[in-house]
């Protein structure tokens, strides 16, 4: 079984606006997202999905493949289903953007579980 990592990175958020950028000692957020997940071994890819151009235009600086959806979306579960087909795995874990303290070796357990 092949899997990848999802992580939607939504800007607009309710009580924090531009949270997935705020800034974690000198990088974004959603930086620390994608180097914790990036760290896992059972994965293929990692991708970012947004509704936003900023964050879709910086992703690939990180070294993150980015798909950008519509912003009508209600949860970063639905905005990753709207873009599933273009995801090439098996599995699809979805880490959330606002998770800056993701381990791969979590990941890698989750995988390894479901596998």
């Amino acid at each position: 079984m092949s899997a990848v990592v999802a992580i939607p990175a939504r800007m607009q958020s309710t009580r924090f606006p531009g949270k997935v950028l705020a800034d974690i000692n000198g990088k974004p957020m959603l930086w620390h997202v994608f180097q914790g997940a990036s760290q896992a071994r059972r994965i293929s890819d990692v991708w970012i999905i947004t509704d936003s151009q900023e964050v879709f235009d910086q992703a690939p600086s990180w070294g993150a493949k980015a798909l950008i959806t519509e912003e009508h979306w209600p949860s970063g579960t639905a905005r990753i289903a709207s873009v599933a087909d273009k995801l090439e795995g098996d599995i699809v874990v979805n880490v959330q953007g606002d998770e800056p303290l993701i381990t791969g070796d979590v990941i890698d357990s989750l995988i390894e579980n479901l596998e």
